[in-house]
């Protein structure tokens, strides 16, 4: 675990340290750059998730829960890793207003994935009597 925070760690400085230097003659090279580095740290994130997800899975069938409980929440997880990496790339390149739409617009997909939560709720609500 360690051993891969390292590398993604080494990654990142030096494709920033490339980035600083190809920004003053060619920011098209810059950007790529960092997309690139960007995507490699992202596949060493993702292996290093998997345990995660395959405990989670585990701990759903261990519960009992069912699938449409668990699913939206990790769904909504991977939405906000996904839409914060391209956040920070639309600020990196100089466009924040689109990276604020598409932090509003992860937050409203994630709301609309949880309506089979919500629904769960509200009917555990009716069935104690509570609502009508």
């Amino acid at each position: 675990m360690i051993q891969e925070l390292l590398q993604i760690m080494v990654i990142g400085i030096v494709a920033v340290i490339f980035a600083t230097v190809l920004k003053k003659n060619s920011g098209e090279f810059s950007l790529l750059l960092g997309l690139a580095a960007g995507a490699v740290i992202g596949i060493l994130v993702i292996k290093l998730l998997e345990p995660v997800l395959v405990f989670a899975l585990e701990l759903r069938d261990l519960t009992g829960l069912d699938q449409e409980l668990l699913d939206p929440v990790l769904k909504c997880l991977g939405i906000g890793m996904l839409s914060q990496v391209c956040i920070n790339i639309c600020t990196d390149a100089g466009q924040s207003a689109i990276g604020k739409m598409i932090e509003m617009s992860s937050s409203v997909l994630c709301l609309y994935l949880s309506l089979p939560l919500f629904r769960g709720v509200l009917s555990l609500l009716k069935g104690l009597g509570g609502a009508k």
